[in-house]
C-alpha cells in the first residue's frame, strides 16, 4: 500500500486559508451583528453623517467597544447618561469610522452607535470629535 499525503494536503489547506485572513485591525461586520447594521446606518443619517465617507465596524463580542472603553477609563463618569443606557442591556456597538485615505488610518469624525441585540432598537449613540 502506497502511503496518503492526505496529513499534508489538510495542514497546507488550513494554512492557506489562514493566510486569507483580513488583520485584525481591519474594519470588520461579524454575520451576527448584520442585524445592527440597519438601525445604526439611519441613526447615523438622522444625525447628518455621510455613510459613503465611513467604514463600519461591529463585532458580536463588542471588541472595539471595550478596547475604546479601557483606553479611556474616565468614559462613564464623564457621561453618565451613557452607562445609564446601556447597563445590563444586550447590544453590539457599531463603529463608523472615516475611510482612510492613503496608508495612514484617518481620523476624527467617528460614531458609535448602540443597537439592542433582541429588539434592534438604537439604545444611544456616541460621537467622536
Amino acid at each position: 500500500m502506497r502511503p496518503t499525503n492526505a496529513p499534508l494536503l489538510i495542514l497546507l489547506a488550513a494554512f492557506a486559508a489562514g493566510c486569507t485572513q483580513p488583520p485584525s485591525d481591519a474594519p470588520k461586520v461579524t454575520n451576527v451583528c448584520q442585524k445592527a447594521l440597519p438601525a445604526a446606518r439611519t441613526q447615523a443619517e438622522k444625525l447628518g453623517y455621510d455613510l459613503a465617507a465611513l467604514e463600519p465596524r461591529c463585532e458580536d463580542d463588542n471588541a472595539a467597544w471595550q478596547k475604546y472603553v479601557a483606553a479611556r477609563p474616565k468614559l462613564y463618569d464623564d457621561i453618565p447618561d451613557l452607562k445609564a443606557k446601556l447597563t445590563d442591556k444586550p447590544y453590539w456597538a457599531v463603529h463608523f469610522g472615516p475611510k482612510p485615505e492613503g496608508p495612514r488610518p484617518a481620523k476624527g469624525g467617528d460614531l458609535w452607535v448602540f443597537v439592542h441585540k433582541e429588539s434592534g432598537e438604537v439604545l444611544t449613540y456616541l460621537r467622536g470629535k
